[in-house]
């Protein structure tokens, strides 16, 4: 591909394209999607992914903005992390028993009417079914590769 050179980032030799994304694409993705939140005027949020290098980016964005944010993962030891070293108050984790009566009940006492969702497929549809009335869902990826 030929770029213009005003286009790229160069990128030192011991930074893995992976890394290197992390510098520019996640700091915008968490930007913009903390922005269609206020552009909804939600009183709180959710978001799926929360342990992810994004999702981490998007608690630190909603603490100094005082967004209440509800964060979904998917192990134990995830929502010890993000409580522990993120300062999380809200951490749901989706594998527990009860985490669609969780998440229902948690949504609707904080008003979260915007949900930041990245999985798809049937964990969306039901996430969805949770949500308080006039609820959106900005979705942003497709992890579980499945259509919702």
């Amino acid at each position: 591909m030929i770029c213009n050179s005003m286009s790229v980032i160069a990128l030192p030799d011991n930074i893995s394209y992976e890394k290197g994304c992390m510098y520019l694409v996640n700091p915008l993705t968490a930007i913009g999607l903390v922005e269609r939140i206020n552009i909804h005027k939600s009183e709180a949020a959710i978001q799926t992914g929360a342990a992810s290098q994004c999702g981490r980016m998007i608690i630190k964005l909603c603490q100094q903005q005082n967004i209440p944010l509800i964060n979904i993962v998917r192990r134990e030891e995830q929502v010890k992390m993000l409580k522990e070293d993120y300062g999380a108050k809200y951490v749901l984790n989706s594998s527990s028993e009860n985490f669609f009566d969780e998440i229902r009940e948690l949504s609707k006492e904080l008003k979260a009417k915007s949900c930041i969702e990245c999985i798809g497929g049937e964990f969306t549809a039901r996430l969805m079914e949770c949500l308080p009335t006039r609820s959106r869902i900005i979705f942003y990826g497709c992890l579980s590769e499945q259509p919702v």
